[in-house]
């Protein structure tokens, strides 16, 4: 897989310009046929799935969006393309990024040790060290191995969080390190294990590098961006989502006493792990996020190949998922054998909304984004089973759509809804239930 990508990069705008003539990107019918495609994608996905959903192709010279479904199940407001969705773990290609852009700069080092970053942060707070914390083990765990997922950090229980989200509670960033479990699955360097406790880490390393003693004055966009990322882009660190303009509303599943439903969490913290997932974005600025880390603009061409010095997950979430730093490079089963054009970008979920299709298509030089403000579907005419898979499908079926309406040669995904025979009966739906 890494050869193929490294591949791809090399000639990726070799490539993105012959699609731009197949696009017709400047203004015409075959433009606004690719618009209607992309339309007719989110249309169907909010209708199946009863929820909503952004959709964002940006090519070598164009910015394609459509939007479809219903926003706010009280009032009945439809989704907009200027609405932000918590993205979760799509936070992460930013925190890296920022990191990255630290190291050019020389504030900090990624051979560097994490320890002296972020003890001054869990001595405070909790009292101990991270070599007091983790033991002996991790003292020489670096910044670079908190990137790439390698230094042998377990993750944080996430449904102990999910809880305390949904119970209004608020958390800061040091207390999801002293509850994730300390002892190292292996010696720093030696597995690849996800870990967003690493990438909360990295958040407080920057804090230091950055000089700052309050954790929330560390801005994330410009971290990333060198600057201000425009309104698209926001990255919440305290009170609830409602309290940040323009983020939607986003409907988690609620299952138990024989009845199961979607409730609105929009009253509950956008924290989620901070560095490690507290994204709200529109698909389109999202998108060019993308566009603007691989032309070169944020990061140095050695930041960019440590960025896509991908290797294989191997213990934990999803082992064979290869990994760069901040990034994961992704391809879809195509009915042929073979497979789709990877993505080199990172999926992400908040309690309540996700992205499943998020990145940077190098050999079109161009990126896609799809975003959904419910993680599961929330029809009740489908199986739970259906629902749960709502985000697998409609990233493989987004995808398909658009490498098709591209070149009708490229082979169709394989693209399929769980099987609802295998779904247990959980009770009766009661649709959409209070926050």
């Amino acid at each position: 897989m890494l050869r193929v990508v490294a591949g791809l990069l090399l000639l990726g705008r070799t490539a993105g310009g012959d699609v731009a003539v197949a696009l017709g990107e400047a203004p015409g019918t075959r433009g606004q046929y690719f618009q209607n495609e992309l339309q007719g994608v989110v249309d169907f996905l909010a209708d199946y799935y009863n929820t909503s959903f952004s959709l964002t192709f940006h090519g070598p010279r164009a910015v394609y969006t459509a939007v479809a479904g219903v926003e706010d199940r009280v009032s009945g407001r439809l989704l907009a393309r200027e609405d932000l969705i918590p993205l979760g773990s799509a936070t992460k290609p930013f925190t890296a990024a920022g990191v990255l852009r630290l190291a050019e700069r020389g504030a900090l080092g990624l051979g560097d040790r994490v320890a002296p970053y972020v003890d001054p942060w869990l001595r405070r707070d909790l009292g101990r060290t991270f070599v007091e914390l983790y033991g002996a083990g991790a003292a020489n765990v670096t910044i670079l191995e908190l990137l790439k997922m390698r230094g042998g950090l377990q993750d944080y229980d996430d449904a102990l969080y999910q809880n305390k989200t949904f119970r209004g509670e608020e958390y800061v960033p040091t207390e999801v390190v002293g509850d994730a479990p300390h002892d190292l699955h292996c010696a720093p360097g030696a597995c690849g294990v996800y870990s967003s406790v690493g990438y909360l880490l990295l958040g407080l390393a920057a804090a230091t590098a950055r000089n700052l003693s309050d954790w929330r004055a560390l801005d994330q966009g410009a971290l990333a961006f060198g600057g201000d990322p425009g309104p698209g882009l926001v990255f919440p660190v305290r009170g609830a989502c409602a309290d940040v303009p323009g983020v939607v509303h986003q409907y988690a599943t609620r299952v138990g006493n024989g009845t199961y439903g979607w409730f609105d969490v929009i009253g509950d913290s956008c924290l989620n792990a901070w560095t490690a997932g507290n994204l709200a974005a529109t698909t389109q600025d999202l998108a060019r996020f993308w566009h603007r880390l691989f032309d070169g603009t944020l990061l140095s061409a050695a930041s960019l190949a440590v960025m896509t010095a991908f290797e294989p997950l191997t213990w934990g979430w999803f082992p064979g998922l290869e990994y760069g730093a901040g990034l994961m490079a992704q391809a879809w089963a195509a009915a042929n054998g073979t497979y789709s054009l990877p993505v080199l970008g990172h999926g992400g979920e908040d309690y309540g909304s996700e992205t499943a299709l998020n990145g940077y298509v190098a050999a079109l030089n161009a990126s896609v984004v799809l975003a959904s403000t419910s993680y599961d579907g929330a029809n009740c005419s489908l199986s739970l089973a259906e629902n749960a898979y709502a985000k697998d499908f409609a990233a493989c079926f987004a995808y398909d759509r658009i490498l098709h309406a591209i070149n009708p040669a490229f082979p169709r995904l394989r693209c399929k809804p769980a099987d609802a025979a295998a779904d247990a009966a959980p009770g009766r739906c009661l649709g959409t239930l209070g926050s």
